[in-house]
């Protein structure tokens, strides 16, 4: 099954049958297991745990050696610029 999300985004959505507080345990668990940066949302209607939602970030860092290579050439009238408002 298949939802559109807000973001216009379609992201998948698996049913289960979760049929023990342990099997809800064991799922909780996996969706915690191996996330480095991000959230897991429980979500409780009438006592029951009736989803669980995990978002997962990726942190991209670039190296200070990526960066100054990839700076963009000031000219000289663009630096005369910057220093005139100074």
């Amino acid at each position: 099954m298949r939802h559109a999300s807000g973001n216009g985004e379609s992201e998948h959505v698996r049913k289960e049958r979760l049929t023990t507080p342990a099997d809800v345990q064991y799922r909780i668990l996996q969706a915690v297991d191996g996330l480095a940066y991000g959230s897991v949302e429980i979500v409780v209607h009438d006592s029951r745990v009736v989803q669980i939602e995990r978002r997962e970030k990726v942190r991209l860092e670039r190296s200070a050696e990526a960066a100054t290579d990839e700076a963009p050439a000031r000219d000289d009238d663009s630096a005369r610029r910057r220093s005139k408002r100074m």
